[in-house]
């Protein structure tokens, strides 16, 4: 008996274009009496009938109704947003970025228990942040906790863009925020940030990456035993031969 809602978010450099906002609506399940014929089934008659429906083929992936309906969600007396920014929207390999995360409360409630989770494109560093931050590899979390009605904050993250980032790349970050309602309900929020590596700074990181593949390539290791054995050849062979003479 509840209506989930949900939206398809699709993104690459140019930036994020929002679907449709859907819902569906999950039913009670029936009554232990018409189980039978309904196609539900229960494991145990003391507890709560698990809604088991099969499928037919004929009919599509679910046989149940309604299914969609096209609404928007009601707005509680919270109104939390969430949006992203970067002092450096065209960065070069090796730069930095301040990169800040702006949460807003617009209602008249406040809202609890807000996490804000930010997932970095690998081509960056995190380096430092001005709250506390969990990081496991390119996820970091921050324990925002209380936002009060009619105020905002803001997460400040300084990073570095890798050395060995090719030109044109574009770097996507990713930001939810996660809250309690004043309902008790679980609501979050979500924002999108892409930037694109400059394409005419990156001529250092291309020379470092053919260094760094001559390095590990077979055909360097020749050519320095090469080098190697000419100057042996010509500083302690040829030359003594040469004052003999």
């Amino acid at each position: 008996n509840t209506v989930y809602f949900y939206r398809i978010a699709a993104q690459n450099s140019n930036g994020t274009s929002y679907g449709e906002t859907l819902s569906f609506y999950n039913q009670l399940p029936p009554s232990s009496a018409s189980q039978a014929s309904s196609g539900f089934v229960s494991s145990n008659s003391q507890t709560a009938p698990i809604p088991v429906r099969s499928v037919p083929a004929a009919t599509g992936y679910f046989s149940a109704t309604p299914i969609v309906r096209k609404s928007a969600p009601k707005i509680g007396p919270e109104f939390v947003s969430l949006d992203s920014q970067a002092d450096n929207a065209n960065p070069s390999a090796g730069d930095t970025i301040d990169y800040s995360v702006i949460y807003k409360n617009s209602g008249k409630a406040a809202v609890s228990r807000a996490v804000l989770k930010i997932v970095l494109p690998g081509d960056v560093q995190y380096e430092s942040s001005n709250l506390s931050a969990d990081v496991v590899g390119d996820n970091l979390s921050f324990n925002i906790g209380t936002v009060k009605a009619q105020s905002q904050g803001a997460v400040n993250i300084k990073l570095r863009v890798r050395s060995l980032t090719r030109s044109g790349t574009a770097l996507m970050f990713g930001s939810v925020l996660n809250y309690v309602d004043a309902s008790g309900g679980v609501r979050s929020t979500d924002a999108y940030l892409a930037i694109k590596i400059n394409e005419s700074a990156s001529v250092s990181a291309s020379l470092i990456d053919v260094i760094g593949s001559l390095l590990t390539s077979w055909v360097f290791d020749i050519i320095v035993g090469l080098a190697l054995g000419f100057g042996i050849y010509h500083f302690f062979i040829k030359k003594p031969d040469d004052d003999l003479a």
